[in-house]
């Protein structure tokens, strides 16, 4: 038998299995360090999921209350639209129009355009050619329409702060009161740019 043989049953060298024990190790870091990457790579996961979805949730509530804010915001000083701010005129006419009768009676303020190039009315006649949208607007009650005073609301007034103290003692709106006489005033000329007219049972 050759020396070069190792006899079946003999001794294995002791390089040998020191080198078979070595490869064990490797191979058993290897497999631990590729766990604790893998435990590491999901703990990432998670922490970015987790951020994300943290992010996405703080966004929506900020939106929400950026949302609420805006909206106070638009009740405290809502914007005015050209429609709006005619209206305001228009409340304002209507509320002296209001106050100038003692009677119980339906009361309109209708707009008169009292320009050079206006409708041509005085305020007698507006108000007696409106007569049948008057009845629609108060469901078929009223009879007869004709004009008991009227008014002009001065335009391009300064418009107020909201909050009371703000503009104390400062002058805003204003108008003029022609009592019947603006009634009969002349067409096409301001005088009166609203007729105070009142619909008869």
């Amino acid at each position: 038998m050759s020396s070069d043989k190792m006899p079946a049953g003999g001794r294995v060298p002791e390089c040998d299995r020191g080198r078979g024990g070595l490869h064990t190790l490797k191979t058993a870091m290897g497999l631990v360090m590729l766990g604790l990457g893998a435990s590491l790579m999901f703990q990432v996961i998670c922490s970015l999921a987790t951020y994300n979805s943290e992010n996405v949730q703080a966004i929506a509530t900020l939106r929400e209350r950026v949302a609420v804010l805006e909206s106070r915001g638009q009740d405290m000083f809502p914007e005015r639209s050209v429609t709006d701010y005619y209206n305001y005129y228009d409340e304002l006419a209507q509320s002296i129009c209001t106050a100038s009768t003692n009677q119980p009676l339906f009361i309109f303020a209708i707009r008169r355009d009292c320009r050079p190039n206006g409708d041509g009315l005085m305020c007698n006649a507006m108000c007696k050619s409106r007569r049948a949208a008057m009845i629609s607007a108060m469901g078929n009650q009223g009879s007869t329409s004709e004009c008991f005073d009227a008014v002009h609301v001065y335009k391009n007034r300064p418009v107020l702060s909201p909050d009371h103290e703000t503009d104390a003692g400062k002058v805003g709106l204003a108008a003029y009161r022609y009592y019947s006489g603006g009634c009969t005033w002349r067409a096409n000329h301001c005088g009166p740019n609203y007729c105070c007219c009142r619909l008869r049972p």
